[in-house]
């Protein structure tokens, strides 16, 4: 695969998933809502429990999108700086190293 083809994908991965965060970030903030109103509305009960569940729902799908978005961004920041390094070494040049 075309080294640009590659990093086209991975920058496509990181832009879906933000998309696919920010979606699930306004569930989220929906359920939250959905929640803290009926609680305030009536402290228990079954339409309280599942507003609860609905938000917990919602919490744990926008945990799960946050940690696949870090990792498209680590894979290709890693995808990035082997371009550099295989540019580097190509040219014979130096390149900074890691911190």
């Amino acid at each position: 695969m075309d080294i640009s083809k590659t990093l086209r994908a991975l920058q496509d991965d990181v832009d879906r998933l933000a998309d696919e965060l920010a979606a699930a970030r306004r569930t989220l903030n929906s359920a939250a809502r959905a929640y803290d109103d009926r609680r305030r509305y009536a402290p228990s009960g079954t339409e309280t429990t599942r507003a609860h569940t609905a938000w917990a729902l919602a919490l744990t799908e926008w945990a799960h999108t946050l940690i696949a978005h870090a990792a498209a961004r680590d894979r290709l920041a890693s995808e990035r700086r082997n371009v550099d390094q295989a540019a580097a070494d190509h040219f014979m040049t130096p390149t900074r190293r890691a911190r």
